[in-house]
């Protein structure tokens, strides 16, 4: 007897990397101003 996977769709698989990627890139970004411009954590209000 075949198991049979149930299948994700591809746009689905790729909506949920992007998000994730994007979530990376928001927290490496804001960590950088923090330090390089000595913003305050959450003052990067334009990103969102």
């Amino acid at each position: 007897m075949k198991v049979v996977k149930e299948k994700k769709s591809k746009s689905q698989g790729r909506r949920v990397r992007r998000a994730r990627v994007r979530n990376i890139l928001h927290e490496t970004l804001e960590s950088w101003l923090v330090e390089e411009k000595g913003m305050e954590a959450g003052e990067g209000q334009f990103f969102h």
